[in-house]
């Protein structure tokens, strides 16, 4: 039987990363503007959930064109409050794009970002009031210094925030806040491993204790080639350590990834989705780098190069990428079927996972707000059905007694009014006196010694079910204490 059980565990284990099916859909659309033009959908905005209802604050877009043909960037001032599938605009007061938000009980806190004058340092807190159908923002304590595209997520009240960039660097810096402290302010802690930029941060349990998770990420140069992060690691706050963790895999192996989105879910995964792996990235970059010392015809050809690039970009990363805290692995858990945003947050709502809006292709958002419906977890997969129906076949053939059993024990038990006092008498004496621990071997020798002796042939023939019959009465065990007799 033990070897069946192996055998079966061993067919189940490519199941082991597949903990739950998720189906994808759209589950709502921004609705339009507030001048009433046609909603195109934002990248880089705050996004969170506070009483029941999901937010998304500011953002980017392009409202006039294509970056590469002359249009504007464009920072929005909308909040957008989802409650079921129904979507509506109220305004934030302030223009801003592109800073780091992570959801507490109080509300969603947001985290530097930028706008036209460049990267912030503000925080504040952002909270839906649904009984009054209005958004309050509320101010927090600044950041140490401006940082725009980083990356933040909360253990409790407290809420951390690493790497990001401003005008003077790429930063390594790892702050926190503890929001339910009386003077809240942010405190450094162990600096990252790596200064990086558009990281995804998660907080995931590893089996015994919550901890963070750093995931991928980038780094500007001045050569003007970004350099671009496959690699991973977990922070414990007891300890302020960061350890680096397997870096991040797809099918063909080692992969860099950055701008994803990223949710925990189950007891010890974390699903990273979107995000860019840097290839056409990368040689966009070293279009610009070659346009800016070259003229004439070799300027005209590179410019072309770099607009066909654009131009047909075919998307960002579709694969769902899993990864277990316990097991330190990864795997490809399937495709997003829908275009994979970037610079966007996905969070949890309700038990589903919501991905709001983001950058489907250079220059160009979407309205659409992803919803991926987590199944509920089987605890029990066909092979572990097959495994325990075999375990009570065996089970059966060794140790069950056949019915005839059954029935005479039950018949001696009516007839024996002595065995039925004696039985009682255990009980009760387990209940009025919990003093020695016995097992069950014990407990079938204390009854050989109390059953009248005609009866000790169906004990032995079928004790197991006898014994069941009496030790749920204290969970397994019981508990005796016999005057002047030492079992």
């Amino acid at each position: 039987m033990l070897t069946a059980s192996l055998f079966f565990s061993w067919i189940n284990k490519g199941q082991a990363q597949q903990p739950n099916h998720i189906r994808w859909d759209v589950a709502a659309k921004l609705p339009a503007l507030p001048d009433g033009t046609p909603q195109p959908g934002v990248a880089g905005a705050f996004t969170g959930v506070h009483n029941n209802a999901l937010l998304l604050a500011g953002g980017a877009n392009f409202p006039d064109g294509m970056p590469w043909a002359g249009g504007a960037k464009a920072y929005r001032s909308e909040v957008y409050v989802m409650r079921g599938d129904t979507v509506t605009a109220f305004p934030l007061g302030k223009r801003i794009a592109y800073g780091a938000s992570a959801s507490i009980a109080d509300g969603l806190v947001c985290i530097g970002g930028e706008n036209e004058a460049g990267p912030l340092a503000q925080t504040f807190l952002l909270q839906w009031q649904g009984s009054q159908g209005r958004v309050v923002a509320k101010d927090l304590p600044p950041l140490p210094f401006p940082l725009t595209n980083a990356t933040a997520a909360a253990i409790g009240s407290t809420v951390y925030v690493a790497g990001g960039e401003n005008a003077d660097r790429v930063s390594d810096a790892f702050l926190a806040i503890d929001l339910s402290a009386p003077n809240p302010y942010w405190k450094s802690l162990a600096a990252i491993p790596k200064a990086l930029s558009h990281s995804v941060m998660v907080a995931q349990s590893d089996g015994s204790k919550m901890k963070l998770y750093l995931i991928g990420g980038r780094a500007r140069t001045v050569s003007g080639i970004t350099e671009l992060c496959s690699q991973a690691w977990s922070y414990d706050p007891a300890g302020n350590q960061w350890s680096p963790i397997a870096p991040i895999h797809d099918n063909n192996g080692v992969t860099n990834l950055s701008a994803a989105t990223a949710v925990a879910t189950g007891a010890s995964y974390i699903l990273v989705t979107g995000g860019d792996k840097g290839n056409i990235f990368r040689n966009i970059e070293t279009l610009n780098a070659q346009i800016a010392h070259s003229e004439g015809d070799e300027l005209a050809r590179l410019k072309a190069a770099k607009l066909d690039i654009l131009q047909n970009h075919p998307g960002f990363n579709t694969d769902l990428l899993l990864y277990n805290t316990i097991t330190d692995t990864w795997t490809v858990a399937g495709q997003l079927p829908y275009s994979p945003p970037v610079t966007a947050t996905a969070v949890k709502w309700n038990g589903d996972i919501y991905i709001p809006s983001g950058e489907i292709r250079p220059g160009t958002r979407t309205a659409d707000v992803l919803k991926g419906s987590v199944s509920k977890p089987s605890y029990f997969s066909t092979t572990d059905y097959i495994v325990l129906a075999l375990y009570f076949l065996g089970h059966r053939a060794v140790d069950f007694p056949p019915p005839a059993f059954y029935r005479r024990l039950f018949q001696r038990r009516r007839e024996d009014s002595r065995m039925g006092h004696r039985v009682e008498y255990l009980r009760r004496e387990a209940e009025r006196d919990h003093v020695h621990r016995y097992s069950r071997q014990n407990v079938r020798h204390r009854l050989d010694l109390l059953l009248p002796a005609h009866d000790h042939h169906l004990l032995h023939a079928g004790r197991g079910a006898l014994l069941h019959s009496l030790l749920p009465q204290t969970g397994g065990y019981f508990f005796l204490r016999i005057p002047g007799k030492k079992i």
